[in-house]
């Protein structure tokens, strides 16, 4: 048999984020193989949306491998401790967190920190191919446990300012065909939007991937004052979706529809945002 034959014998899934609002604009839910890209600017909001999908699967029994490229591990480990059951999920070996932010820093290494139970030190290189096989063997390694397991990486702009633009793209090629197509896991990344140098990294990766959500201030309402978050989806192979930006807050440890009502504000006709 084939590798092809061997790696093809599962069922492609629709599977839900479990989060009502993002749910709402994918109401058939994306297929399970996906190579999914939150892209937009800095403060909008990507890396809180990549933490609610990691806790999400989490909560379905999936395990999840956070590729920590933006931020150092321990920034990451805080963050998911602030989770009721982050420390649960950290001690049980339900998040693994790979260190890709001491890259190209004289660090030291996190290895046996038993501060900081479950972080992989990948070792310093320039080669991408390097990264994907250190990736694939991790991945590998833990669906002998648990063949339910998603990918988190934040942020692919940071791994092509590291080892070039090129190498980063062959490198999310191969991430998604080995961990996505051959083992139909989903990865979700995040991308930072408007950044000139990598305008062209930007537009290969819409090509490549299977989803992009957009994330943007509403343009309308930032001439009024307001930072307003909105999402779109710009598209999901093999599935149906909302084609409208939705603006979006963060509240309750959750992200909402922004409502808002008119009120009298010291004298001023202002938007206040309801329920909040």
């Amino acid at each position: 048999m084939s590798e092809f034959q061997k790696n093809s014998s599962f069922k492609i899934n629709k599977i839900r984020f479990k989060i009502d609002f993002l749910d709402e604009l994918l109401p058939e839910g994306f297929p399970s193989n996906s190579f999914i890209i939150f892209s937009g600017e800095g403060g909008i909001s990507k890396t809180f949306i990549l933490h609610l999908i990691l806790f999400s699967f989490l909560r379905r029994k999936y395990t999840g491998i956070y590729l920590c490229v933006d931020e150092h591990p321990l920034s990451v480990y805080q963050y998911i401790l602030q989770n009721k059951n982050g420390k649960n999920y950290l001690e049980q070996g339900k998040i693994i967190l790979v260190d890709l932010f001491s890259y190209n820093l004289n660090f030291p290494s996190l290895i046996n920190n038993k501060i900081l139970p479950n972080i992989v030190v990948l070792p310093h290189n320039k080669k991408w191919s390097e990264i994907t096989s250190f990736v694939i063997n991790l991945v590998d390694s833990l669906s002998s446990k648990n063949s339910k397991i998603i990918v988190i990486i934040d942020s692919l702009t940071e791994i092509a300012y590291n080892i070039g633009i090129n190498q980063a793209l062959d490198l999310v090629k191969v991430l998604r065909m080995e961990i996505c197509k051959k083992r139909n896991i989903p990865i979700f990344a995040s991308m930072h939007f408007g950044i000139k140098a990598f305008e062209e990294f930007e537009q290969m990766l819409d090509y490549i991937s299977d989803g992009v959500f957009d994330l943007r201030y509403d343009p309308i309402m930032l001439q009024k004052g307001f930072l307003v978050k909105q999402i779109r989806i710009r598209k999901i192979r093999g599935s149906p979706h909302s084609l409208t930006w939705h603006s979006f807050i963060i509240a309750r440890d959750t992200i909402r529809a922004w409502e808002y009502e008119e009120k009298d504000v010291g004298g001023l006709n202002t938007k206040v945002i309801k329920g909040i």
